[in-house]
């Protein structure tokens, strides 16, 4: 059990870091700032990437806490963007419907930490 809630304290610390992450890189590249924004989206990926893994190590009576797959669709629609060089949208995307996310699961795992 111990290891498991040093998981999750990983996994909460990363998501913060995370956030900031999104947060800033959405910025760059609404406000059109692309090169800075293109050496952070490596790092974000990386970072969510490594949440949902350590996210599916988690479990609560052999079943995972949260369902990872839902972040999938926007993931696409962020590449998608990406190949299309829409970074305005891929601001938005960051923004508003996987930084949504991210802060969710955040929210759930913290009321599993405190069980």
């Amino acid at each position: 059990m111990d290891e498991e809630m040093d998981k999750l304290k990983t996994v909460l610390n990363r998501i913060d870091k995370l956030e900031c992450e999104i947060e800033k890189t959405s910025t760059l590249f609404i406000n059109g700032n692309l090169g800075e924004g293109n050496k952070n989206i490596s790092l974000i990926m990386d970072g969510i990437q490594w949440v949902i893994e350590t996210i599916n190590m988690i479990k609560d009576n052999g079943e995972n806490i949260i369902q990872t797959q839902e972040l999938n669709p926007k993931l696409i629609q962020l590449l998608d963007s990406y190949e299309n060089g829409d970074y305005i949208l891929i601001g938005d995307i960051f923004l508003y419907e996987v930084l949504p996310v991210i802060r969710e699961w955040k929210q759930l795992l913290g009321l599993h930490e405190n069980k």
